[in-house]
């Protein structure tokens, strides 16, 4: 016996010992996972693509696809070859690009792919910037040599050059009106030091117009409004001056990083389109805006963790881009500063960031030696204005995927295209706002409800009421379709669980529950019906004659989410308790237990292939899990709590829609 012990111990070795590795291998995994996800939240894109890429091929999951695609969002990139251009500048028709070079060159390349059309020579230094004439013939550039130059952009020859009287570090602007080219720069005086000044020259003649002098540090932020009635200039001091354009003589409102300690060096400016504020980019890493008529500060940019380089208003003035040391370009709301989207793509430092006049995408250059084109729409799906409600709580998607719904102001429903993000329709249900909707399988009826006793079924067509579900008591927080559109549920406040024909709209069953309910669930084969209680219990049900089943003590509070998985063999649930869990639902077993949310769990939902379940808490925590491992994959943050989560119907996308309506779309390939 002892013999044959010892021959089954030898056979069971490799195998313990294949299973230790691969543990080892999960975990290391899970840690690769978690150290990319930590870089990225902290704008460290190396960092991240670092951890990325050695993450164990054999376990990775939806969460890293998500990093992976997150860590290269770039609609286009261009990597050029050589010596790293200063800085670039783009025609008015947006086809050409200039690339101003330290040897002095200026290289015209077409902007598709980057085939040199054009090179001018003739600066003996860095030439530091460049900028096109309003029609696109002519370009001026200003470089070390102390020479703003005119060059014909056809024939790359010299037009005419006036001296600056710089000595270093130059900026250069173009007026709108394309008569006016304004350059800025710095001279060392005897006596008084490094002072900084700003020139106007006629582009016809290069005639030197206007002059002033302006602080003591280097000026490298150079702009004209879009009006062209102001001019502003920032150093590094950390000073920015406004003056009239027509009128350099004028003192200057100046604005400055007045209240910090920090090194506050000012590296580009940018006037919203309508002229009437000014941000400015920052190493101290948090741009500043200012009302141009009263030089009033108006919020300052909180989410970069380095000297920011670059900044640019959208064409329509809505949102602002930003971008430094980081790498990464950040969108925020214009109109109150709040950060809508971060874009990983370039490996080094942003020193500029050009918007195209359509205002679909943004250009950035880094010292990666990458030109990188961006959709500004990432990160802003689902957000024409007026089409979301303050608190948001109605949230679904259609089977298929096309269609996504969610709650907008006055009781209205607000239909999108899934795939691009744009608004189709909008449905004027109730009064008020409704707490739930349950596309039809078909996907072209939605159901409805809320707190009043009224529960209806919409035509997405023609956004008419095709059914009203009579007899509800106590309001609804909750309502679904069975899968094959036959029935219409809603739970009720009222201790029950109302069930009716969704095509004759009759009342079939009234359900006794002990306590009031959130949230109803058919099985996928439509065979079963569940709804989770105030109570914490779960209750389910069989819908051929709705015998109950089962019914079990879940959670020790309310449960708030409830959803089968896909092949209906196990029961997801969160609730107020701060847990999540898988349950066996015809024998009430608990299969699985997810916690670490600090607060209660709104939302639940499984992935489409069953492997992964997300969990949202009033934390502004989304985790993902693994449900054979019932480990904690990726953690999602978002600025106001998630109060529904689903995934789309190829498992590639998680919806979430945060309670302030902006829908949060996490997106894996």
């Amino acid at each position: 016996m002892r013999y044959l012990l010892l021959l089954a111990s030898l056979f069971m070795v490799p195998q313990i010992a294949t299973s230790q590795k691969k543990d080892e291998l999960r975990k290391s995994y899970l840690a690769h996972i978690s150290a990319a996800n930590a870089a990225m939240r902290l704008n460290e894109p190396v960092e991240a693509r670092r951890w990325i890429a050695g993450a164990p091929k054999k376990f990775r999951g939806w969460e890293w696809a998500y990093l992976n695609r997150q860590s290269d969002v770039s609609a286009e990139t261009i990597f050029l070859e050589g010596q790293k251009p200063v800085k670039f500048s783009l025609s008015p028709d947006e086809t050409i690009i200039a690339f101003a070079m330290a040897d002095g060159q200026i290289q015209l390349c077409d902007v598709h792919n980057i085939q040199k059309v054009q090179l001018t020579e003739g600066h003996r230094a860095s030439v530091y910037a460049t900028a096109f004439s309003s029609d696109g013939n002519y370009i001026f550039s200003i470089s070390r040599d102390t020479t703003l130059r005119c060059w014909e952009v056809k024939t790359g020859k010299e037009i005419w050059q006036a001296l600056t009287g710089g000595h270093g570090l130059a900026c250069i602007a173009m007026h709108p009106n394309g008569k006016q080219v304004a350059a800025s720069s710095w001279f060392r005086e005897k006596g008084r030091g490094v002072i900084g000044f700003v020139s106007i020259f006629d582009t016809q003649t290069g005639d030197l117009l206007q002059r002033t002098e302006f602080g003591v540090k280097p000026i490298q932020g150079l702009e004209f409004s879009s009006d062209g009635r102001l001019i502003a200039a920032g150093n590094w001091d950390g000073e920015v001056g406004i003056w009239p354009a027509d009128d350099l003589n004028k003192p200057p409102l100046v604005v400055d990083y007045s209240g910090r300690r920090d090194y506050t060096a000012i590296d580009g400016l940018s006037f919203s389109p309508d002229g009437k504020h000014l941000i400015a980019a920052t190493k101290c890493g948090e741009p500043r805006v200012w009302e141009t008529g009263s030089g009033k500060q108006i919020y300052e940019l909180r989410g970069h963790r380095q000297a920011v380089m670059a900044v640019a208003y959208s064409p329509d003035g809505n949102l602002i881009f930003t971008a430094g040391d980081e790498g990464v370009l950040h969108t925020w709301s214009a109109a109150t500063g709040e950060l809508l989207a971060k874009q990983f793509g370039h490996t080094s430092r942003i020193t500029q960031i050009i918007p195209t006049k359509d205002g679909k995408n943004v250009w950035t250059f880094s010292d990666d030696l990458s030109l990188r084109r961006w959709d500004t729409r990432i990160g802003l799906e689902f957000n024409e204005p007026g089409t979301r409600d303050n608190f948001v709580y109605a949230f679904d998607r259609t089977q298929d995927g096309k269609l996504l719904a969610m709650g907008a102001p006055e009781g209205q429903i607000s239909i999108w295209d899934a795939a691009t993000g744009s608004l189709l329709s909008k449905v004027k249900c109730f009064d008020e706002a409704l707490n739930a909707i349950d596309f039809s399988p078909d996907g072209r009826h939605f159901l409805g409800c809320n707190w009043g006793n009224e529960v209806c079924i919409w035509d997405i067509e023609t956004g008419q009421v095709a059914q009203r579900l009579e007899g509800l008591e106590g309001g609804s927080s909750g309502c679904a379709y069975s899968p094959d559109g036959r029935l219409a549920v809603a739970a009720s406040r009222k201790k029950m669980v109302f069930v009716w024909d969704a095509q004759t709209g009759a009342l079939v069953q009234k359900l006794e529950l002990g306590s009031g309910s959130y949230t109803v669930a058919f099985s996928p084969d439509g065979k079963k019906l569940a709804a989770a209680g105030h109570d914490g219990k779960i209750t389910l049900w069989q819908t051929g004659d709705f015998t109950k089943i089962q019914e079990w003590n879940a959670h020790k509070q309310s449960i708030y989410s409830l959803v089968f998985s896909p092949d209906g063999n196990w029961l997801l649930s969160g609730g107020e308790d701060e847990v999540s869990r898988i349950w066996n639902p015809l024998t009430g077993k608990l299969q699985q237990e997810f916690k670490s949310a600090a607060q209660r769990i709104w939302a639940v939902c499984w992935s489409p292939d069953g492997n992964r379940v997300a969990t949202a808490s009033g934390d502004l925590s989304t985790t993902l899990w693994d449900v054979k491992y019932g480990e904690r994959t990726l953690t999602l943050f978002t600025s106001v709590a998630v109060y529904n989560l689903f995934f789309s119907a190829d498992g590639k996308t998680l919806y979430g829609n945060p309670m302030s309506g902006k829908i949060a779309v996490w997106q894996a390939e």
